[in-house]
C-alpha cells in the first residue's frame, strides 16, 4: 500500500509526499509467522521501492539547491543507476551557490558517468564551455631591468620615519635576496616627491609598494599584484578626529587634515587640508592648525593622546599593495614567489601578511541557470505495474470458545 500510495505521489508530481511515504517502506526480511497469510512474491518488492524513492528524492533535489548535496547522496546510495542525473543535480545547485569550481567537476562526472538524459547532457556541455578558467590578461614586460622599488607609506602605521625605513629596507632587501634580483629601494614621506621622482625615473621604477590611490594616480603600466593584511584583514580603519575640548559635531565646512596621497572617503565634506603623513595630520588637530584630522585608527600618536582627542565618525579604506610595472620576465618570474614569504620582516609595520590580488581577467560569461523538469531528467515511476507485487497480510485469529451442549447434537 506504501508503495502503490508513494508512485501516486510521484505521478501525480508531489515529490515531498512521495519522499515522506516511501520513506516508511520496511524492506529488511523476517521470517513470518505462522499466522501469517502471505500472496504474491517480495523478490520485486523492495528494489522497486528504493528506485521510487531515489527518483522521489533526485525531484526534490532538482528544485532545492540548498540540500541538493545531501539529497543526491541519499539517492545514489539507494539506487546507483540515478548517479549521472545526481550529479548533473549537484552541479546545477553548486552553480546556483557560486561555488563554479565544484559545479564544473560535478557536469563533467556526470558527462562522464553516462546514460545521461539527452536534455540534460545538452545542458551539463553548455554549463561546462561557460565555466571555462577565464585566461589570465598577459602582465605588459620590459626590455630592459627595473629594479628600482619605490615606496610610499603614509598610512602604514609607525613609531617614527626611522623604523619605517628600517623594516622596508629590510623586506626590500629580502626579496633581493630570495629573488636573486637586484633591487635598490626608494621611500618617501612626501606625495609629491613621490611622484616626482617617478616621473623622472619612469623607466627604472619596477615595482611600487604604496596605497592604492597614489598607485592609480601614477597611471601608466602599474599593475597591483599584491595586498597587505592586518590580522587577516585587506582593509583597515580610519577616523574623524577633533580635540577633545571642542564641541565640533559636524565638520562640514571646517578644515581637515589628510596625509598626502590619500583620498578623503570619510564623507564629512570637510575643506582638506594635507600633511605628509597621518602623524602630522594629528600634530596639525593638537596644535589647532586645523579642526579635524581624518587619521588611519591604528596610529600611535592617536593612541597617545587619546585623551586629547575625540572621534567623530570613521571610514574603511584599502591596506596598501605592491604594484608591478613592465619588468624583465625573469625577474617577475623569480620576485612573484618569494613576495609573501618575505613579508615576515614587515612586523614592526603591524603588517600580519600579504594577499595575492585576483590578477586581472575578462569578464566571464553570465551562466544562465535553465532548471530542467523532472521528467526530463528521467525521473518518473514506471507507467508498468510490476509483473509480481508482495501482499502481505497478517491474519491474528483470536481464540474461539466453542460451547459443544448449545449444538446438542445439531
Amino acid at each position: 500500500v506504501a508503495l502503490a500510495s508513494g508512485e501516486i505521489a510521484l505521478n501525480e508530481r508531489e515529490y515531498s509526499t512521495a519522499v515522506e511515504i516511501l520513506s516508511k517502506v520496511k524492506c529488511d526480511r523476517v521470517a513470518a509467522p505462522a499466522a501469517m497469510l502471505v500472496i504474491g512474491s517480495t523478490e520485486d518488492l523492495c528494489p522497486r521501492a528504493r528506485r521510487d524513492l531515489a527518483i522521489a528524492l533526485l525531484a526534490v533535489a532538482n528544485t532545492d539547491p540548498r540540500n541538493a548535496r545531501a539529497l543526491t547522496e541519499r539517492a545514489t546510495t539507494l539506487d546507483d543507476r540515478f548517479a549521472a542525473i545526481a550529479q548533473f543535480i549537484r552541479g546545477t545547485s553548486e552553480l546556483a551557490a557560486g561555488n563554479n569550481d565544484e559545479a564544473r567537476t560535478a557536469f563533467n562526472r556526470a558527462m562522464n558517468a553516462g546514460a545521461l538524459p539527452a536534455a540534460a547532457e545538452s545542458a551539463a556541455r553548455k554549463y561546462v564551455e561557460a565555466l571555462q578558467p577565464v585566461a589570465e590578461a598577459p602582465q605588459p614586460t620590459s626590455t630592459t631591468p627595473r629594479r628600482t622599488v619605490l615606496v610610499f607609506l603614509p598610512d602604514v602605521p609607525a613609531e617614527n620615519e626611522k623604523r619605517l625605513a628600517e623594516t622596508m629596507s629590510a623586506y626590500v632587501s629580502q626579496l633581493s635576496t630570495a629573488s636573486n634580483v637586484p633591487l635598490h629601494i626608494e621611500l618617501f614621506r612626501r606625495a609629491d616627491d613621490a611622484r616626482g621622482y617617478f616621473a623622472a625615473n619612469r623607466g627604472s621604477v619596477g615595482v611600487v609598494i604604496a596605497n592604492p590611490e597614489f598607485v592609480s594616480d601614477l597611471g601608466g603600466d602599474l599593475s597591483p599584484r599584491f595586498q597587505f593584511a592586518r590580522e587577516g584583514r585587506t582593509s583597515y580603519k580610519r577616523v574623524v578626529v577633533v580635540p577633545a575640548s571642542s564641541g565640533v559635531k559636524d565638520v562640514r565646512g571646517r578644515t581637515m587634515s589628510i596625509a598626502e596621497g590619500l583620498r578623503d572617503n570619510s564623507g564629512a565634506g570637510a575643506k582638506i587640508v594635507l600633511a605628509t603623513d597621518d602623524g602630522a595630520a594629528l600634530a596639525n588637530v593638537l596644535f589647532g592648525k586645523s579642526d579635524a584630522a581624518f587619521v588611519s585608527e591604528a596610529n600611535p600618536l592617536l593612541a597617545q593622546n587619546a585623551a586629547k582627542l575625540r572621534v567623530l565618525s570613521s571610514a574603511t579604506a584599502p591596506m596598501p599593495v605592491i604594484a608591478f610595472a613592465p619588468l624583465l620576465p625573469a625577474d617577475r618570474d623569480a620576485l612573484q614567489p618569494v613576495i609573501r614569504p618575505a613579508a615576515r620582516t614587515l612586523a614592526p609595520l603591524q603588517i600580519s601578511g600579504i594577499t595575492e590580488i585576483e590578477p586581472d581577467r575578462p569578464a566571464p560569461r553570465k551562466i544562465d541557470i535553465t532548471p530542467l523538469p523532472a521528467a526530463a531528467l528521467g525521473l518518473v515511476p514506471p507507467t508498468d505495474p510490476p509483473a509480481k507485487l508482495a501482499l502481505r497480510a497478517n491474519v491474528t485469529l483470536p481464540q474461539v470458545a466453542i460451547n459443544e451442549e448449545m449444538y446438542d447434537g445439531q
